[in-house]
């Protein structure tokens, strides 16, 4: 017996992610982005100090050490978590 095929979630229109949360518009790029999805990361340092210590480095492996000692110091930046992939819910049968 075949069984129709269809979706359980929406995909994020950033990074075509699924996504079992709601979307949001975003008017400057036309599109639905997923609330939960690790693209809405911001694209700028998170907090004033970063800024000058990202100036301030010389290479990109200096750049690495000194953004990752800020992380683990600044209570606003805080150590950035990479999220798992997103499974859909199991039903119970």
């Amino acid at each position: 017996m075949n069984h129709p095929f269809y979706a359980e979630a929406l995909p994020c229109e950033s990074c075509g992610e699924p996504t079992f949360q709601e979307r949001q518009w975003n008017p400057e790029h036309e599109l639905w982005t997923a609330t939960d999805c690790s693209c809405n990361t911001p694209d700028q340092p998170v907090c004033s100090g970063l800024m000058p210590i990202i100036e301030a480095c010389k290479s990109v492996e200096e750049l690495l050490e000194r953004c990752k000692a800020h992380r683990r110091e600044c209570l606003q930046c805080g150590p950035v978590e990479m999220p798992r992939p997103k499974l859909a819910p199991r039903k119970a049968a």
